[in-house]
């Protein structure tokens, strides 16, 4: 037999993160903009981000000038806020950006919550800025702030005029993540075991775990056995209490504070909110993911209140696949300043 042959086996890596750079921007002079009466921009200093160098332009425009040439509406007003890569090296740049306007009254007591939450807005997804000579498109169009090197940024659903200027002034935060990526060379080993990993099968097995808890118990069946029934609505809808204690930290404090256990523990007793709602939390909670209505409407949403509201909010906070819903959640609680505060008596947001 012949012996065997040495074999070359190389390893390599490749690194991402995103690198963040936040600017504060201060309108001084709100009204004056208004005023000019026609389109105008106002534009920040250079801030650095990720090795970039950026700026953003705030537009004021009339969004109904249409109508105004007819005889109605010619209040000229914040319309966009545009992000610019000033300058980026020669090379492709891939990054995701966010706004936020905060209520500008300070609170009434230190530490305490403010009037309403701020004005939010996040990218769903990252922009590419193609490399482009000297840091600028071969498209761009200063005056117009079009072309690869601008991103145009919506005002934030949530943003007042009456909310959040105040004494003339409107201050916008904007955050900037920049992609950073860094690959090593080949690297040569002795020898090298692949191993391929199977996907995890955990959502599946606890959508299984959902679907048995919906079905008549079988008492010689004690595998997906339930240990906690909700009565919401005079409908008993049963769970599992290992399950909801580790999805979400109010059914944590609720169902484990102190090892509760016994009776007082298993039975709950839900009043603020529907059977369907309260099912399609359930199910979020099981399987990570929300059941849809009619192509766009969120189930969890249908049924909004002041009561459930914060519970929802805390459960889905922080999930990429969830940003619509928590945008729903603070838009809710900004609709209106009896709701808003009707949110803060809560027990969940304290």
């Amino acid at each position: 037999m012949a012996p065997s042959q040495p074999r070359n086996k190389t390893s390599s890596a490749h690194r991402s993160a995103f690198l963040r750079g936040e600017h504060s921007f201060d309108i001084v002079g709100y009204r004056a903009r208004k005023d000019l009466g026609v389109r105008n921009t106002v534009r920040s200093a250079d801030f650095q981000a990720g090795g970039c160098t950026w700026a953003l332009i705030c537009c004021f425009d009339d969004p109904y000038a249409y109508a105004r040439r007819r005889g109605s509406g010619d209040q000229i007003q914040l319309v966009c806020i545009t992000l610019q890569l000033v300058s980026n090296d020669g090379h492709d740049v891939v990054a995701r950006a966010s706004l936020r306007i905060d209520d500008p009254a300070l609170p009434e007591k230190k530490g305490g919550p403010r009037r309403w939450p701020p004005a939010v807005w996040r990218s769903a997804e990252a922009k590419t800025f193609l490399a482009a000579a000297h840091g600028r498109g071969y498209d761009d169009d200063p005056d117009e702030c079009t072309g690869k090197s601008y991103w145009e940024l919506p005002v934030p659903d949530a943003f007042r005029e009456s909310l959040y200027v105040r004494d003339d002034r409107l201050t916008i935060h904007c955050t900037v993540d920049v992609l950073q990526e860094e690959a090593d060379e080949a690297a040569t080993k002795d020898c090298s075991v692949s191993v391929v990993r199977p996907p995890s099968n955990i959502l599946r097995d606890l959508r299984k775990l959902l679907d048995e808890s919906r079905s008549k118990p079988n008492k010689s069946d004690t595998r997906f056995v339930t240990d906690v029934t909700f009565m919401v609505e005079h409908t008993e809808i049963r769970a599992h209490r290992l399950v909801l204690a580790m999805r979400s930290s109010v059914f944590a404090a609720e169902l484990l504070g102190e090892m509760k256990e016994g009776a007082a523990c298993s039975r709950v007793t839900v009043d603020d909110m529907t059977a369907s709602t309260f099912r399609a939390m359930l199910h979020f909670i099981y399987t990570d993911e929300l059941k849809q209505k009619n192509g766009n409407h969120l189930g969890m949403a249908d049924n909004m209140d002041a009561t459930s509201v914060m519970t929802t909010l805390m459960l889905v906070h922080g999930r990429d696949s969830c940003r619509q819903l928590e945008a729903a959640c603070v838009e809710y609680m900004t609709s209106d300043p009896n709701v808003y505060a009707a949110v803060v008596a809560t027990e969940e947001y304290k």
